[in-house]
């Protein structure tokens, strides 16, 4: 493998599939490249990547991080690079990422998201199905005002009864106080936890209401900063619990990154929804930690992968990992 090494970065702009190119016969693959990223992402990363090997990743992911805060760059599109890189050292080992990663388990409990354009008792119905096939949580995320949204609350713990997992995604809308009074109606119906009560940036007032709550609170944690900004969420004890994803909280470096930050907290760090990738990269980096709960779908009578990909499913309420070499997606995608 140390004489792998990569000689381009090639994009399909109509399919958003990213490609590192090698001298051998392995590539490196990442779906969902935006468009209006594909020449930036060309420019910023090539001169590091070409002539480099996938057994360098964590220097590479040094220096596409720092080219991407010297060019001011927002988003951090080294994510799709280093997702890419991963897969590419899959294939190069014959193992999936999930077991080069290190390996805790190979199938993940699911969760039921809501769509936030559904009625209530599409709601409700969800929530149901998923309490009926197994899976771990239901995880309602539609914006209503506080009082319809306790009512809804208190219809759904009605319906899948007191013992299955309800948790709110409040969509990072509230203000404190707002927070605090939706916070203590939903323990009175008993549910799991509440996730994205507020902007992440108030890390004050999410500081007061993580202290004023028995309901566990966790916080979404995306961006180029996301390093820094968990590091003062934990250091000001400001959330119970993070939410990342990829691309949008970085690569699998990243998040395995954060990963191990929270379990040193003795916090779980959980994926959101993966609309991009069809779940094939959370569920590889789910299948490598400890320290979150669950496998996110989404259910909003559409297909939630905006990639050409078929999305990986439930079975029995548990997400199996794919075990082909690498992400597992090479021969996924569809026709």
């Amino acid at each position: 493998m140390d004489g792998l090494r990569i000689t381009e970065i090639a994009i399909d702009e109509s399919s958003g599939w990213l490609h590192l190119l090698t001298d051998s016969d392995h590539a490196g693959c990442c779906p969902g490249v935006p468009p209006t990223s594909v020449e930036t992402i060309r420019e910023l990363y090539s001169p590091l990547l070409v002539g480099a090997g996938p057994h360098e990743r964590e220097r590479l992911w040094h220096a596409m991080v720092a080219r991407t805060a010297d060019q001011k760059v927002e988003e951090p599109l080294w994510a799709y690079v280093d997702v890419a890189l991963w897969d590419l050292l899959g294939k190069a080992v014959q193992l999936p990422v999930y077991q080069v990663l290190g390996g805790f388990r190979d199938r993940i409990p699911a969760s039921r998201h809501s769509g936030s354009g559904l009625a209530d008792d599409d709601v409700i119905e969800a929530a149901v199905t998923a309490a009926t096939a197994g899976y771990w949580a239901c995880v309602d995320a539609v914006p209503r005002p506080i009082e319809a949204t306790l009512d809804l609350a208190l219809r759904i713990r009605q319906a899948v009864g007191p013992d299955f997992r309800l948790i709110h995604d409040g969509g990072g809308r509230y203000t404190h106080q707002e927070a605090l009074r939706l916070g203590r109606g939903l323990e009175a119906a008993t549910y799991h936890r509440l996730e994205n009560p507020m902007p992440a940036t108030d890390l004050s007032g999410l500081e007061a209401l993580t202290a004023n709550l028995d309901l566990p609170v966790y916080t979404m944690n995306l961006g180029r900063d996301v390093h820094r900004h968990t590091v003062s969420l934990l250091a000001r004890n400001a959330t119970d619990g993070l939410i990342v994803s990829v691309p949008a909280s970085g690569g699998i470096t990243d998040v395995i990154k954060l990963a191990r930050t929270a379990e040193c907290f003795g916090i779980n760090c959980e994926l959101g929804v993966d609309r991009t990738m069809g779940g094939y990269v959370h569920a590889q980096l789910l299948g490598a930690v400890r320290n979150a709960h669950f496998f996110a779908t989404i259910e909003t009578g559409e297909d939630a992968s905006e990639a050409a990909i078929e999305p990986l499913r439930p079975v029995d309420g548990l997400v199996p990992v794919p075990t082909a070499p690498g992400l597992g997606l090479q021969e996924q995608v569809r026709g």
